[in-house]
């Protein structure tokens, strides 16, 4: 069981020419993440990772728990601000699937789990206005 996810030529090829960006993308990603951070600590119906514990760590998307993420999740799309459910966890997959056993926080996470806008071009004020549609959505 499992996946092929060997990169194709073009793939590689791609990715090679993404190299010269990429130290200035990983700046980039840390920036967007502490705008978040900065933004939703102190917001009792969020939780955020500790961003500033893993060293080296860099987050491709900017991963957040809501103890009611659709309705967020529904604000931002409204607004047309693209964010995505997390995956179901590996347990929910047909594979994977072991009825006996219950996972209870894997599927707590999956459940509560949102990312959040986390593109490379996202501005300090994109943030600001994602941030302002989860607060009157939390706050209503």
């Amino acid at each position: 069981m499992g996946f092929n996810f060997k990169y194709t030529d073009l793939q590689a090829a791609v990715g090679l020419a993404q190299l010269e960006a990429f130290e200035h993308r990983c700046k980039l990603a840390v920036a967007r993440d502490q705008w978040y951070f900065d933004a939703l600590e102190q917001c009792p119906e969020i939780t955020l990772p500790d961003y500033k514990s893993e060293k080296g760590e860099i987050r491709q998307w900017t991963d957040i728990l809501f103890n009611n993420r659709d309705a967020v999740k529904n604000a931002l799309d409204d607004n047309n601000m693209g964010s995505r459910a997390f995956w179901h966890p590996l347990n929910k997959q047909v594979p994977y699937a072991d009825q006996k056993k219950e996972f209870s926080q894997s599927n707590l996470i999956s459940r509560k789990g949102l990312w959040l806008p986390s593109s490379f071009a996202i501005t300090e004020q994109d943030v600001a206005d994602v941030v302002e549609v989860i607060n009157k959505t939390i706050f209503k």
